[in-house]
């Protein structure tokens, strides 16, 4: 992903989930991320700003920002 902005967006600016189908590894590369964070930005407390989650046991998932 070479470029991403998340202006105006309430919740997790970006989420990423590898299901447990997956029958790959999985990479992602994150070259440029832009949010704009304020204070009723989450609405919710505790929401994250990035979300990644594996269900998967037996690939791999690799991120890099």
């Amino acid at each position: 992903m070479n470029s991403c902005g998340s202006e105006d967006v309430s919740g997790e600016r970006l989420s990423i989930l590898m299901k447990n189908i997956a029958a790959f590894y999985a990479k992602m590369v994150v070259n440029a991320s832009q949010g704009q964070i304020i204070p009723s930005n989450p609405k919710t407390p505790g929401t994250p700003i990035y979300r990644i989650q594996s269900e998967n046991t037996a690939m791999n998932l690799s991120i890099s920002f």
